[in-house]
């Protein structure tokens, strides 16, 4: 999503160059986006929820989260030439974080009105 916002090309324009459209694919983003949310639900929230253990959806959150990131950024640095090193560590904490983070929000939430 930050790569989105209106911020991302000017943060990103130095290390992607021509790799970046004009204007952001928004229809695709948001397929992309609802295919991770099912993803975190069913993988994640769910299990956490049906345990009654919210750091368990924490823990699954925070893995999906990586798995998901690293298989995207760690594609790009070995197939892509100039990819930063830097992009894909910072990707990676970010995902990892935000994925843990949401699925504990969202499995609380269930546990609370339920």
């Amino acid at each position: 999503f930050i790569r989105l916002s209106p911020g991302g090309p000017r943060r990103d324009q130095p290390s992607w160059g021509l790799l970046l459209k004009p204007t952001p694919g928004f229809a695709v983003a948001a397929a992309f986006y609802l295919v991770y949310l099912i993803g975190l639900v069913a993988l994640a929230v769910l299990p956490g929820v049906r345990e009654v253990a919210v750091m368990g959806a924490v823990g699954r959150g925070a893995l999906f989260g990586v798995v998901a990131d690293a298989t995207y950024d760690l594609t790009n640095l070995s197939t892509l030439a100039n990819w930063p090193v830097n992009i894909t560590i910072i990707d990676m904490i970010w995902g990892t974080a935000l994925s843990g983070l949401v699925a504990m929000l969202a499995a609380k939430a269930v546990l609370h009105f339920t």
